[in-house]
């Protein structure tokens, strides 16, 4: 039977596992491209391992009455500063190595991507930024999900919204879900070659966003959502891409136009803003907002997002900055009336050669 040594032991694994997998994307650094991809498997492995252990050390702390304060605390100081350092240095690299291989390897930019609209509704434009992560938490399926809103507008202009949601599969292996890790770590390293900002890219072309000139888009994105909305963002599209709004979203790397409104929302507790390895540059038209609830492991949490979002709402302490942008974004479609799609984002990650 377990006992805390048990636990003690567990957490000592976690620890070693973290160091090893630092030590496997540092050699990453001085290999060949396809040794560079068997690399990132292997770091795939003991991700997965890491996983396994941190959550059999969670549930066995949970299980003794003595632990109950001590050990997660500690491991939260853990991850709290063993994690965000190492992605920092890691996931660069990954990405690096993810983008050299996006031409050859399965997975990658090789997969077949597909967009299927599901249905449609009526709503009204968002107002604040409560109404956006409502809209974002409505993604949160297992299957890819894309929101697709367009704005009557009186002037006859056509305005849409879009929203696009984090990594659905928690997985380096490729399935039918292009929302993976793999292509959470090449949409950092590269813009168009993700099966995911590829397949968002598609959906917009079947929705006839950009068949009529002048076609405007406000992108808002959710973790590897929000990459994707920058990596868009970035690059001259068919249509205008009018403003941007992340959540928890790594977007640093990209070079956005200086005149495009940019409205970021992120947690201190929360590593994976930081997976591109620097923080948002201070500029006039893209603010970031930092919270600072101390959600611990779960900083990451969408629901958590949603419930900060509420308390930004209804008070200006700190992030009167933040609303001022958000509400440049927002406030041309308030209250209009909108008509809506789904897309279903698929892929075959196996295409022919």
């Amino acid at each position: 039977m377990a006992d805390t040594l048990e636990i003690q032991r567990i957490a000592a694994v976690v620890s070693s596992a973290i160091i090893a997998l630092e030590t496997e994307v540092l050699s990453a650094l001085s290999l060949r491209p396809v040794s560079g991809a068997i690399a990132l498997a292997e770091v795939a492995i003991l991700l997965q391992k890491l996983n396994h252990l941190r959550d059999s050390c969670l549930a066995a702390a949970n299980s003794y009455d003595s632990c109950e304060h001590s050990v997660p605390l500690k491991l939260q100081d853990l991850v709290a500063t063993a994690v965000p350092n190492l992605v920092a240095t890691a996931v660069p690299v990954l990405a690096a190595v993810a983008s050299q291989q996006a031409s050859v390897i399965p997975g990658f930019s090789r997969a077949n991507v597909f967009a299927d609209r599901k249905g449609t509704f009526s709503q009204v434009a968002p107002g604040n930024l409560p109404d956006l992560l409502a809209r974002l938490q409505s993604t949160e399926h297992p299957q890819a999900l894309l929101r697709v809103e367009q704005v009557h507008t009186s002037s006859g202009a056509r305005e849409f919204m879009v929203y696009i949601p984090g990594t659905r599969q928690m997985s380096f292996v490729p399935t039918n879900n292009p929302f993976n890790l793999t292509s959470a770590v090449t949409a950092i390293g590269a813009t168009g070659k993700a099966a995911s900002e590829r397949s968002v890219l598609l959906a917009l072309n079947k929705a006839g966003i950009g068949s009529v000139k002048g076609d405007t888009v406000t992108l808002v994105g959710y973790s590897q959502g929000a990459t994707i909305a920058a990596n868009i963002a970035s690059r001259p599209q068919r249509f205008n891409v009018r403003g941007l709004v992340s959540i928890a979203g790594p977007i640093s790397a990209r070079d956005l136009p200086p005149s495009l409104n940019v409205a970021a929302l992120e947690n201190s507790t929360d590593p994976v803003p930081w997976l591109d390895g620097s923080a948002n540059p201070a500029s006039g038209n893209l603010v970031t907002a930092h919270i600072e609830t101390p959600t611990g492991l779960n900083g990451h949490d969408l629901v958590g997002y949603g419930l900060d979002a509420k308390r930004i709402e209804g008070s200006d302490a700190g992030f009167a900055a933040f609303k001022r942008k958000l509400q440049e974004i927002l406030q041309p479609n308030q209250g209009k009336a909108v008509t809506g799609a789904w897309y279903e984002l698929t892929q075959n990650p196996w295409p022919k050669f």
